[in-house]
């Protein structure tokens, strides 16, 4: 990566998630454009909080070559043998460092917002 890339933000409907979870990015190499797909949340304070994570998390994974194809597998598989958790907090997860730093990110934008981290996790799983 020589450039930083181009962030799209899209807020959409939860049923659209690939995976089932509150937020989701992209990387299209060929544009070096990563656009990020946030769930509609009652809370724009969680809308953005999650936006923030997701594109760190993703610029992170670039940073450090984890390729988005393994990322990808990774949730799928998680989501369809796991009921509750999310795939990044799961250490086997080839991208664990980065979502661990994009939640701490996360949590600072909250705490920012005056929005309660407890707060922000009913909102994000009351999709």
């Amino acid at each position: 990566m020589t450039h930083i890339p181009k962030i799209i933000i899209k807020t959409i409907d939860p049923g659209n998630q690939r995976f089932g979870e509150v937020g989701d990015w992209f990387f299209d190499a060929e544009d070096n454009t990563i656009t990020v797909f946030i769930s509609r949340i009652d809370d724009w304070r969680s809308e953005i909080a999650v936006a923030i994570h997701e594109a760190y998390e993703a610029v992170a994974c670039l940073a450090a070559d984890v390729d988005q194809t393994d990322v990808d597998a990774f949730d799928k598989n998680f989501y369809l043998t796991h009921d509750s958790g999310e795939a990044g907090d799961d250490k086997a997860a080839p991208y664990f460092e980065q979502h661990k730093s994009a939640t701490f990110i996360e949590q600072e934008v909250c705490s920012q917002l005056n929005l309660p981290w407890l707060k922000h996790s009913a909102n994000c799983d009351d999709l």
